[in-house]
């Protein structure tokens, strides 16, 4: 956001990116290694203290996907920083699904010399009913890339949040002595995190974060979001409470199960068929495992079986705005990309290669350093003074 904007270029450390989902709050900080590389120096999750109330909300409501981190939340975060090695007190979070206000745009050519910045913003506030002048929200656009059958018009990504979500994201940080020095947009820290992992120009990737209320899709083209997506439907707390309803389990054990690889991999020696050679689009016979682990990849292919679909709409529509930009690869990050397996499915059932990402995918990151795919989108955060 304008107003929050800064670039901390030759700082030994990056700020804390820092990511509030769902369940967990997720950490990472970046120092200056050789060269003026990045390197990752200290990452972290911890899971969030937020009162039952508002994470039954947040769980039965598709617009409260996240919300705000609270003050005791927020206090809680910042011990445990200092406890796990992060430097300094300046953060960058992102504003929650919750309170981010998004809308695309038909503009002026930017060859036309019309202000189309201006009108831009005044577009976004008569969207949106909000006040224009003065503005009374935060507020950044892009152009997207030229579909195939562009007009003489500019096509913008918008978005934005009002000033009062806009504190209630930044006052707890404040209250606690640390400085936000940018508020961002999830999207494109996801985007920013993988960007050493995009596909070559003219192609295009998609990036898929599996959370615990919604699944994230991000498309990329030109090195630029060009398309979001909220799969509610998909996540994955509808998973974990059709395998507790189905099958008895607690939260504790689903976690482990679907942890476990033998219950998404198919167990036929390490071996698929001539019409399965991946093995995972079916589940292992019955006699190869137990009964309650063919259960539970019964119940984890079917919920992806139906996402799958939703996944092939959204690329359908994409393929149509650029149709001589090929869909190249899916990257996949989030607490679903923990699910073993998970890359090798989707990318059998969509035709598309596919793989997880890491930050250790990305940037030099100690052994001991723990991250995980779930800490992508708070690496994209740290790397924000590179935009």
């Amino acid at each position: 956001m304008a107003a929050l904007l800064a670039k901390l270029v030759g700082a030994a450390h990056s700020p804390i990116g820092i990511d509030a989902g769902a369940r967990h709050v997720k950490a990472v900080q970046l120092r200056r290694v050789s060269g003026g590389r990045w390197a990752v120096a200290a990452a972290a999750s911890l899971p969030r203290t937020i009162a039952a109330p508002a994470m039954a909300k947040a769980e039965t409501n598709p617009v409260h996907v996240t919300t705000p981190l609270t003050g005791s939340e927020v206090r809680r975060l910042s011990a445990a920083l200092r406890r796990q090695g992060f430097t300094g007190d300046e953060v960058v979070v992102a504003v929650p699904s919750s309170r981010l206000l998004t809308c695309t745009l038909e503009l002026p050519p930017r060859s036309s010399n019309a202000p189309v910045d201006q009108i831009a913003r005044t577009e976004f506030a008569r969207t949106h009913k909000l006040p224009a002048d003065p503005p009374a929200f935060e507020f950044a656009h892009w152009d997207l890339p030229a579909p195939a059958r562009a007009g003489r018009s500019t096509q913008a990504m918008t978005v934005g949040c009002t000033h009062p979500d806009a504190d209630a994201v930044l006052q707890p940080f404040e209250e606690d002595g640390l400085a936000v020095v940018a508020l961002d947009v999830e999207s494109w820290a996801l985007a920013r995190a993988c960007a050493p992992l995009l596909a070559e120009p003219g192609r295009v990737t998609a990036l898929l974060d599996l959370g615990w209320n919604a699944w994230r899709l991000v498309v990329v083209h030109h090195a630029g979001v060009c398309y979001t997506r909220l799969l509610t439907d998909a996540a994955l707390r509808h998973l974990h409470n059709a395998l507790a309803q189905q099958l008895g389990l607690d939260a504790e054990v689903t976690r482990h199960v679907l942890e476990d690889v033998s219950l998404w991999n198919a167990t036929r020696d390490g071996q698929g068929d001539e019409d399965d050679p991946a093995g995972v689009s079916s589940p292992a016979p019955v006699s190869q495992t137990s009964g309650t682990a063919a259960d539970v990849r019964r119940i984890v292919s079917a919920h992806f079986e139906t996402m799958v679909a939703e996944l092939r709409t959204s690329f359908s529509y994409v393929a149509h705005q650029y149709p001589d930009a090929p869909l190249q690869s899916l990257l996949i990050t989030g607490g679903g990309a923990a699910i073993p397996g998970v890359a090798e499915y989707l990318e059998t059932a969509l035709g598309i290669a596919a793989r997880t990402a890491s930050p250790a995918d990305v940037l030099p990151c100690s052994p001991s350093i723990p991250t995980t795919p779930s800490h992508m989108t708070a690496l994209g955060l740290a790397l924000y003074s590179e935009t």
